[in-house]
């Protein structure tokens, strides 16, 4: 099948998956701030090469494609609810199998979903929100219970220490109350999960700012920093356990121009239909490495262009991390391009 087929199904088929899986993602969520948005589009489209499959004389082309959409249903400047649609696919062009079962991959695995978030700011300068999402990532989303997954995400902030009124702050929180600092209490339930499924997990962080200089977010499960040195140098830092690193910097040359160079470690997973035993997900590891230039020719618009190389690739279908070493298939290095668009309108 041709990328330029499973791209144009992604475009007809606009059902998302809720995933709070990115830097950006967490920090939109505990922002202390509350700022009226417009609806946001993103698209990413990342290209693999023909490389070989090891121990089975086949080779494998793959491409992943991506559409997000959020559109805000209501916003004040102590409440917000929004809507996110997430259509993602993974084209395998391929004959490989997986050795235990011999059973065939290849085609469009997709990651289908909706989801509702919601945010409320509290007089006293408490944050409290939720997302309830309803989705399926298998290559027969939706096909049955087996394949569909239901989340839900509860959070409540307190800020933590005095500092002085921010400057262009909304009005809320008692005079003296630092919004930048606080502590974040978490709760999620899967109906899928690996670990405890149907049982809420939960977490704990810490949110902290010391200006342009660093900012971050320190606890369980998730580690986010960003650091802004000097007025044309970006530093990032995020991790998500249990295997998701992705560090980047960023230099502008110019005031629409940055250069941009990162690596990026990341696992995907799917619900695969017909699968032998129904705790069973197929996952994907893949380690990265990427160089490119990023555009901002408005301020709520971007288009990133990058290529790097692709390594320590493997797929295999178990429980857990710890049956890797079944029904594995691995996969040669090889270089990959990826280009990404946002705008919010």
């Amino acid at each position: 099948m041709k990328r330029t087929i499973g791209f144009g199904l992604i475009l007809v088929s606009l059902i998302i998956t809720p995933s709070v899986g990115s830097q950006d993602d967490w920090g939109n969520l505990f922002r202390p701030r509350f700022k009226r948005r417009g609806p946001a589009l993103k698209t990413q489209t990342i290209l693999g090469f023909q490389e070989p499959v090891k121990d089975q004389d086949r080779d494998l082309r793959m491409g992943e494609y991506k559409l997000d959409l959020s559109y805000p249903i209501f916003q004040t400047d102590r409440e917000e609810l929004s809507l996110s649609l997430r259509c993602g696919a993974m084209e395998l062009e391929s004959d490989m199998r997986l050795p235990d079962q011999g059973d065939r991959l290849s085609g469009l695995f997709w990651d289908l979903g909706v989801s509702l978030q919601y945010r409320r700011q509290l007089a006293n300068g408490w944050l409290g929100g939720g997302m309830i999402s309803f989705g399926s990532a298998s290559d027969d989303p939706f096909s049955s219970p087996e394949e569909t997954v239901g989340q839900a995400f509860l959070f409540l902030s307190i800020p933590h220490g005095t500092a002085p009124e921010i400057e262009g702050a909304a009005e809320g929180p008692p005079a003296g109350i630092d919004r930048r600092n606080r502590w974040i209490g978490l709760v999620h339930y899967s109906s899928q999960r690996q670990f405890l499924p149907h049982v809420p997990l939960p977490g704990i962080a810490y949110q902290f700012s010391f200006g342009p200089f660093l900012r971050g977010l320190v606890g369980f499960p998730v580690l986010s920093l960003v650091s802004r040195p000097t007025e044309d140098l970006d530093l990032r830092f995020f991790a998500l356990l249990p295997r998701r690193i992705s560090t980047q910097i960023r230099y502008a040359v110019h005031e629409d121009w940055k250069l941009q160079v990162g690596f990026d470690w990341r696992s995907r997973s799917f619900l695969r239909a017909g699968r032998e035993h129904g705790k069973d997900r197929l996952v994907y590891n893949e380690k990265r490495v990427l160089a490119g230039i990023r555009w901002e020719p408005l301020p709520e618009m971007t288009l990133e262009i990058g290529a790097g190389y692709a390594f320590d690739r493997f797929w295999y279908e178990g429980e857990s991390y710890g049956d890797r070493g079944d029904d594995r298939i691995d996969l040669g290095d090889g270089p990959v391009i990826q280009f990404e668009f946002r705008v919010r309108f």
